[in-house]
């Protein structure tokens, strides 16, 4: 935070339109609908770049043999926002639709970051349904490339992405080794939902994520609810290496 925009009695910050109160051992400020770290202010713009929670980017391969693996996920939403709850995360979620670039008609949908489980299951609702056209492979590395270029990441954000798909890798525009250099180089983390593929698992590996089998013999749901926990508490062990916090800040007075 600048000095100049904090009060000099230290009691409020200005947000470029009004003074907000500081809390009164100046460690928090409030923004209106609540309380927020001081450190995060000067890297906090109006909107929700300098979120300071977790940030849940979904990669889904949306070619015809995934849609039940779709409605799993929809139903699993609130097994997320439940285990970050536990963990008292600020979660908002993001999505990217992808199907087989190689495949005319097919494409990538990039959807912004909300902080609404219900709008969150409306987009994988409506989100675009590709035909894959029935060859091998999908272009999950460009789909991942599209990941580290999303405009909406928090600057303060744990951010962590779950790719899904029943596919090997394939990329039109990028290798695998570019996209784990930019995937690192965003702190992006990685779980890979995925085939046995030794892409995949290394992609897991360099970003500090993990490799699931989406072949694994259990309903796809409980994989889900199982992924739930475990993504929600790796990103609760790195949030207060970023210099957030998880803990509970001051009642408004």
């Amino acid at each position: 935070m600048t000095r100049e925009t904090v009060s000099p009695d230290g009691r409020f910050w200005w947000d470029g339109a009004q003074w907000l109160p500081i809390s009164e051992d100046g460690r928090w400020r409030w923004n209106g609908t609540r309380w927020l770290p001081m450190a995060s202010t000067a890297r906090e713009s109006a909107s929700s770049a300098g979120h300071g929670g977790v940030d849940l980017l979904v990669c889904f391969d949306t070619t015809a043999s995934m849609d039940d693996m779709i409605a799993g996920l929809i139903a699993q939403t609130a097994t997320f926002v439940r285990e970050a709850a536990t963990r008292r995360l600020d979660l908002r979620y993001g999505l990217i639709a992808f199907g087989d670039l190689r495949v005319k008609g097919d494409r990538i949908e990039t959807y912004p970051f909300t902080a609404r489980p219900d709008e969150f299951a409306k987009w994988l609702r409506r989100m675009p349904r590709f035909s894959g056209g029935g060859n091998t492979g999908e272009t999950s590395l460009d789909a991942l490339l599209t990941a580290t270029e999303h405009r909406g990441w928090g600057v303060d954000a744990v951010r962590m992405c779950i790719l899904i798909t029943d596919e090997p890798p394939v990329g039109m525009e990028v290798d695998l080794g570019t996209v784990g250099e930019q995937l690192r180089a965003r702190r992006i983390v990685v779980f890979c939902v995925s085939p046995d593929h030794r892409a995949y698992r290394w992609l897991a590996e360099v970003t500090g994520g993990e490799w699931w089998d989406i072949f694994e013999r259990v309903p796809f749901e409980r994989l889900l609810e199982r992924l739930a926990n475990r993504v929600m508490k790796l990103a609760a062990t790195i949030l207060p290496l970023l210099g957030s916090s998880t803990v509970d800040p001051p009642s408004k007075a």
